[in-house]
């Protein structure tokens, strides 16, 4: 019966992800250059995105912080977290060896109570290729364990109790910013894990791995997308017929950033502003349009992005930045949670 629920939740995920992820591919002699392809942004993208070097992040050993009987949570909330940004392929994921001496640094300067100011003018040497750190604790576990009696069945066999083990984990994590020591972004994750079973039934560190896993990898992605964008520009454009809405760009991001076909991608455009009472000069970052990055034209430093029917593609210039969204994330850690669902209502009724 396990081996049908398993081909069942497998083929109802394939159904689904295939549904979400658009697959098209452009036939891109359709397309030309016009007049206004040529056009030069304003402004351009700064230097740090013109070169395109990828953020350097670090992983700090997370703490323990549940108080359970559990081992080793700290230690596996880290492996899970420095597995799930390595796979996202958009970093330059510092390995645990370097990491664990940045540990100890952070530590130092924590103790003695460094300013935010005198942080960004050290920027130890340990800390000139990583550009964000990323620390946290498993905050809490919460264990949950229930059990229906045994009973006879219409032929007088004897059914043993069916025990249900539940566990939800909580995980708690910080982006920082090297340069400055500021934290950038704070967020919780969540996740649990059942088990059914006849004899035998308890919360088990198996179970809160699995659940650590889940809250890491699916919402964990989703808030690290947000905190540390992937950025490029639109390094060329092309119209397709007279319409300045059916355009396509092609965009300085690629599968080494981690860019996969159907991701969303937003353009925005830099203004430069002075402010009129503190002359300051400001930078803001203005979304334009959104485009969707197509099945061909994908290599590893560039992609093909479709810009047809988005709103404003026709105000849309060569040097615009782009900035990959977590809507790609979103939508994986969604379909997760309902595949969870089908998996237990099926192991439910198999028991």
């Amino acid at each position: 019966m396990n081996y049908y629920i398993n081909i069942i939740v497998f083929l109802l995920t394939v159904f689904i992800m295939a549904a979400c992820v658009p697959t098209k591919t452009v036939d891109i002699s359709q397309y030309q250059q016009v007049e206004a392809d040529t056009r030069i942004a304003a402004c351009k993208p700064p230097d740090y995105v013109v070169k395109h070097k990828k953020p350097g992040v670090a992983v700090s050993t997370f703490e323990d912080l549940s108080g359970t009987r559990l081992k080793n949570l700290g230690k596996l909330a880290t492996e899970e977290f420095q597995n799930m940004i390595t796979d996202m392929g958009r970093f330059n994921v510092i390995e645990r060896a370097q990491a664990k001496k940045l540990d100890k640094e952070l530590d130092y300067e924590n103790d003695r109570g460094l300013s935010n100011e005198a942080w960004a003018k050290k920027h130890n040497a340990i800390g000139k290729c990583v550009n964000y750190v990323i620390v946290g604790a498993v905050k809490d576990v919460t264990p949950n364990v229930s059990q229906k009696p045994g009973y006879r069945d219409s032929n007088g066999n004897w059914i043993a109790p069916l025990c249900k083990a539940t566990v939800q984990v909580s995980v708690a994590a910080r982006v920082i910013k090297m340069a400055t020591g500021r934290t950038i972004q704070s967020f919780e994750m969540q996740g649990n894990d059942t088990e059914t079973q006849r004899t035998g039934c308890q919360v088990t560190v198996g179970m809160a791995r699995k659940a650590m896993e889940k809250a890491i990898k699916r919402q964990g992605r989703v808030d690290i997308a947000r905190a540390i964008p992937v950025i490029g520009y639109v390094k060329r454009l092309m119209t397709g017929g007279k319409s300045s809405k059916s355009r396509i760009a092609y965009i300085s991001l690629g599968q080494n950033d981690g860019i996969q076909p159907g991701d969303e991608i937003q353009v925005m455009k830099i203004e430069e502003d002075v402010d009129s009472i503190s002359g300051k000069h400001e930078i803001r970052y203005i979304n334009i349009a959104k485009g969707v990055v197509a099945k061909n034209g994908l290599s590893g430093t560039e992609c093909l992005l479709i810009l047809n029917g988005s709103h404003n593609a026709g105000k849309v210039r060569v040097g615009n930045m782009v900035e990959q969204t977590a809507k790609r994330f979103e939508e994986e850690s969604q379909w997760g949670n309902v595949k969870d669902i089908f998996k237990n209502a099926l192991n439910t009724i198999e028991r």
